[in-house]
Parts: C-alpha cells; structure tokens; sequence
C-alpha cells in the first residue's frame, strides 16, 4: 500500500496522484491510497482520477469520530484506516492527546466492565464494528495481544450507540477539513 500522506499543494495534486496511478499500473504498488483527505479532497482526486484510492487512512476514535467522513468513503468503496484509535498523544505536544481521558471515560469503561473486557478493546470494538480498520500502538507483546482480543466479541447495539455519543469532533493530530 502506497500512500499519499497529506493532499499535496493544489497545483500539484494531479500529477502526484497519476504517478502513483502509474506506479500501481506498472504493477509497483499492490494498492494505492491516500491519508489526511477530507470529502472535499477525495471528491477532487476522484474527478480526476482512473484509480481511484483504495484507503484513506484518517485519525478516528471516539472522541473524533468522523462519521460522516467514514460513511461516505465507505460509500465510494474506499475503505478507512483509522489511526490514533486510542485518541492519540498529539501532535502539539505530550499534553495534547485523549488516550488517557479515552481510557477512563465513564461510558467506555462502564461498557468495558459490563463485557468483561479492557477499555482500549471495546475502543478497538467500537471501530472494527463501524467498518474502519484501526492502526493501533503496540509499546510492548502484552499491549498487541490485548488488542488483539478485540478481535473475539461484539458490541451490542446500545453499546455502539452509548459510544456514538461520545464525539467531540475533538481531533488530537489533524484536522483533515482545515487542509487547503
């Protein structure tokens, strides 16, 4: 997977995504995609494109949903990463994440306890069930093993909609929709 990490400079948009396209047509890239691309972007790139990206790999957790970013990709067939599922330690500084306010929120460790699992496994849950694939941090074997467990139960749908109320539209890394 070749991605196109933020949407590059106006001007050079065009021909940045058809040496990609290139790139995937000469067999060099298995899939192409893109990262950090609001509606706006992708319908942009999609105009003008013969492939069209297969990801958009996006900052999605709780607190920063996305919803309708999500829906929509999934609409046009291209499948959403989500990176930062545990709310992240952000880009401005140590101080600036949600992970720690994530993983001791009332609602997701009340659904956590009722389930028998870790908050980070029923946030995991949370985006597996919405259809985004999330890229979580594993710091150590125990870490990627717990998160791996998310993998083994459902969340009701009363669950899915306690935590869909739980967004903030608080990113922590970027702000897709503030790109030019």
């Amino acid at each position: 997977l070749l991605l196109l990490h933020f949407p590059p400079p106006k001007e050079l948009r065009r021909e940045t995504w058809m040496a990609m396209e290139q790139l995937y047509n000469e067999g060099k890239a298995r899939s192409i995609g893109v990262a950090n691309h609001s509606r706006k972007h992708l319908e942009e790139l999609l105009g003008l494109s013969t492939v069209p990206p297969a990801v958009n790999q996006i900052e999605v957790h709780p607190y920063h949903a996305q919803f309708g970013l999500v829906e929509w990709c999934q609409d046009q067939k291209i499948s959403v990463m989500g990176y930062s599922p545990l709310g992240g330690k952000g880009a401005a500084g140590p101080d600036t994440g949600v992970t720690d306010a994530l993983l001791a929120d009332e609602t997701i460790t009340t659904i956590a306890r009722s389930a028998g699992r870790t908050p980070a496994q029923v946030i995991l849950r949370w985006a597996l069930q919405r259809g985004v694939t999330p890229i979580p941090k594993a710091a150590s074997p125990e870490r990627l093993t717990e998160n791996m467990a998310a993998l083994d139960f459902e969340l009701s749908d009363a669950d899915m909609d306690a935590l869909r109320g739980l967004d903030r539209n608080q990113w922590v890394v970027c702000d897709v929709d503030q790109m030019p």
